[in-house]
């Protein structure tokens, strides 16, 4: 069973280690989320090496039905042979004693590496990380249903004020053709409900085509 977003690498460079510059905690929710769409990174196999762990071990967790869900928080930097929770780098806050996997974990230097991984899986710190991921998500999907409501009721707006310049220009446009007047006797606002008072050519026109 191989994941989607799980990649092979084939050639590995400094520039992989951007990918694993943790987001400060004053950057914008935008900015934390566009971070985690480059995640996770997950090789299955290496162009030079190969890799410290099982991948099947490592990038799954396995439940109490025997059923595997993949990490999708984990990701593992070749270049510096860490392991990082994505998730606790952009959302954990920043307190004194965070977890290893948010620094990177040293692959290599951990006797017992998938037991940590389990742990800090169930660990508070990783939950309150998971809570503020999704709820980042909520707001931005709301957000973006807002958006787009108000882009339809501006987009409708703009029509229907386009619609009345164009017929203020053909009544204009016509009662130039014919030369007749524009005024009448009585043009105040208050009175325009009242039809049978003569409003002039051009006020007339406009009430007759609402």
């Amino acid at each position: 069973m191989e994941p989607n977003s799980i990649s092979a690498e084939s050639t590995l460079t400094s520039s992989s280690l951007a990918f694993f510059i943790r987001p400060a905690s004053n950057e914008s929710v935008e900015i934390k989320l566009a971070f985690l769409k480059s995640h996770p990174i997950q090789p299955l196999v290496l162009s030079n090496d190969k890799l410290p762990f099982d991948p099947q071990k490592m990038y799954y967790q396995t439940l109490s039905d025997s059923q595997k869900v993949q990490r999708k928080w984990l990701s593992y930097c070749s270049y510096s042979k860490r392991i990082f929770c994505t998730t606790c780098m952009t959302f954990c806050p920043r307190r004194e004693n965070i977890s290893n996997l948010v620094t990177g974990l040293e692959v290599l230097n951990s006797k017992n590496v998938y037991g940590t991984v389990k742990k800090h899986e169930q660990s508070k710190t990783h939950g309150e990380a998971v809570s503020a991921l999704l709820q980042a998500n909520l707001n931005k999907n709301i957000e973006s249903c807002i958006n787009i409501n108000l882009r339809e009721i501006h987009s409708k707006e703009v029509e229907f004020n386009r619609l009345v310049i164009k017929r203020l220009i053909d009544i204009i446009m016509f009662i130039g053709r014919q030369g007749l007047a524009f005024r009448g006797k009585d043009e105040a606002a208050y009175s325009l409900e009242d039809r049978t008072i003569n409003h002039g050519n051009f006020l007339e026109l406009v009430l007759l085509r609402l």
